[in-house]
């Protein structure tokens, strides 16, 4: 039985897809149990629809000196709607960033990679740090290996990171805390 790379990726996407929705409907189910009853609740302030802030952006800026190693991910996210900007490296990303152009909701970050010639296991706090010294206050997720994120997530969130994970069930949760899951 021959199956292409391409029909594999596409059959993974598709569970992936399936087992995602079946998350986000266990988590609303129990948001909806822990939420009291209209009937009790009081009225506390007329709503200010009008006061809402835009919506956001439906991009993300994805920083990863080697973009592939993210190809299904990027399609799951153009599959709900959600463009991705790839930069390379750190100063493309701020470019991008400060430029503001293309405003994004989030920005994904790898760890390590390789910026001006040089293997920085470090790269994606060092984006973290630049972003708030700068004062861009968008999310940002940090998504790489197993091994980086373990010894990485502490220093991640301490550098006004917004998460940091190796699985792609998750990112996708943390994506959608920001931009929600197209219907």
């Amino acid at each position: 039985m021959e199956v292409s790379v391409q029909e594999a990726s596409d059959q993974l996407q598709i569970q992936v897809a399936d087992l995602q929705k079946k998350v986000e409907s266990l988590r609303e189910s129990l948001a909806q149990a822990a939420k009291p009853s209209l009937e009790n609740a009081t009225a506390e302030a007329p709503l200010a629809s009008s006061l809402a802030p835009p919506p956001a952006p439906r991009r993300i800026l994805w920083v990863d000196d080697n973009p592939t190693n993210n190809a299904f991910e990027v399609v799951r996210l153009k599959a709900e709607g959600i463009d991705t900007i790839e930069a390379l490296n750190t100063e493309e990303a701020m470019q991008i960033a400060i430029a503001g152009r293309m405003p994004v909701a989030a920005v994904i970050s790898d760890m390590g990679r390789r910026e001006n010639g040089v293997y920085r296991a470090k790269a994606g706090l060092l984006l973290i740090k630049a972003l708030r010294k700068a004062s861009l206050q968008m999310p940002v997720f940090v998504y790489s290996s197993q091994k980086y994120i373990e010894r990485t997530r502490d220093e991640v969130l301490q550098a006004g990171g917004n998460g940091a994970t190796a699985s792609p069930v998750e990112l996708f949760e943390m994506v959608h805390t920001i931009i929600p899951a197209a219907a």
